[in-house]
């Protein structure tokens, strides 16, 4: 067994399910794999790659699949016994951390009315430090996370508007912009979409339990509305990125549900392009602290792995953050290599700071 070894190949014109994204006036949208090269607005939704040898699994190719360039490099890889994995060069945008739900475990949320929003000329100065100090290697994506606006809001469209300002600004200075703010109307959604290569909300877990226990007071978490919005953006087309959260105080048989649901979803539209497996970390903000007999044991991970393999679709990729994972205690650079050959296909977005879990690093 190899350890990940990085190319530089970045695949054009396609994302992980063959999607190509296309900017023109302003609006971005998924369409079939057509590249306009005489289109000066023209963004390519671009993965980096990893090249690692698993042993038994063969070729992953997860990015494009119609091109000479890939095909080769699919047949080198088969050849090899190489599977290729994914992972995004990314930077996260925050509009504001003000958030109306109160996950216990949350390490992110700011009360109402104590986080003014990011400005305008804030984020152009932050992007544009990016391009200067890093030049063509500055992150593709640009991860616009925020926190939730109560839906009955009357600050609600001017926090909206705002999101969507932020994500033309990131597609003017070249970058791909990816909106995970919570749920959305359908309005809200298709609003968003046309400024977006993709977009995310994480279902977390399904099971209605939890509505009295970590998410007692998080409306937004009810199970069937995050399943809805997971069909709403299936319906408007919009490529997707969804999980769950592990360690909640959810049993087996509800995680396996929750993945289910999930692959149900992903199988009707063919949207999803990926699906995250989180295990909770506490941090040091969270209010609550899972004991011993809710917590998820990490190294349980390529078993999840193995039983989301089963009913997500084939072509959708299973992703692993390596921060909360390779931890130095619990030998997580094996544990990683685990998750691969059980059958994750994607390290997701690799940033200087991950907002969700601040105190745990990426690991070099």
């Amino acid at each position: 067994r190899a350890k990940p070894v990085v190319t530089a190949r970045r695949p054009a014109g396609s994302s992980r399910r063959g999607y190509v994204t296309s900017a023109r006036g302003g609006t971005l949208r998924g369409t079939p794999l057509s590249p306009r090269q005489n289109d000066n607005k023209f963004l390519a939704l671009r993965k980096k790659q990893i090249h690692t040898t698993v042993p038994g699994r063969g070729s992953h190719e997860i990015n494009s699949r119609n091109t000479n360039e890939n095909n080769n490099m699919s047949a080198k890889n088969k050849e090899n016994n190489k599977a290729v994995v994914t992972y995004s060069s990314s930077y996260t945008i925050v509009p504001t951390y003000e958030c109306f739900n109160r996950c216990l475990y949350c390490n992110f949320r700011a009360d109402p009315g104590t986080s003014p929003r990011l400005s305008l000329d804030e984020a152009s100065a932050t992007l544009d430090e990016l391009r200067s100090k890093f030049a063509e290697n500055a992150p593709d994506e640009i991860l616009i996370l925020s926190g939730e606006t109560h839906p009955n809001s009357l600050k609600r469209e001017s926090w909206l508007q705002h999101i969507i300002e932020l994500c033309l600004l990131a597609i003017e200075k070249g970058f791909l912009p990816h909106t995970n703010c919570g749920p959305l109307s359908r309005t809200e959604m298709q609003r968003l979409a046309d400024v977006n290569a993709s977009m995310g909300l994480m279902v977390e877990q399904t099971s209605p339990r939890l509505m009295k226990t970590v998410h007692k007071w998080a409306p937004s978490k009810d199970p069937q509305l995050r399943l809805e919005q997971l069909n709403m953006a299936g319906e408007l087309g919009v490529p997707f990125t969804t999980g769950v959260l592990l360690g909640l105080g959810e049993t087996v048989e509800e995680r396996r549900d929750a993945l289910q649901q999930i692959g149900h979803v992903a199988g009707k539209y063919g949207h999803i392009q990926e699906v995250i497996l989180q295990p909770f970390s506490a941090g040091d903000s969270d209010l609550w602290q899972n004991d011993s007999t809710e917590k998820f044991d990490v190294r349980d991970l390529p078993q999840v792995v193995l039983e989301a393999r089963e009913v997500v679709p084939s072509d959708v990729a299973i992703q692993i953050p390596p921060n909360l994972v390779c931890l130095e205690d619990q030998d997580g650079e094996e544990l990683l290599l685990q998750c691969l050959e059980a059958g994750a296909t994607d390290l997701g977005g690799i940033s200087p700071k991950d907002e969700v879990n601040p105190s745990y690093d990426f690991p070099t």
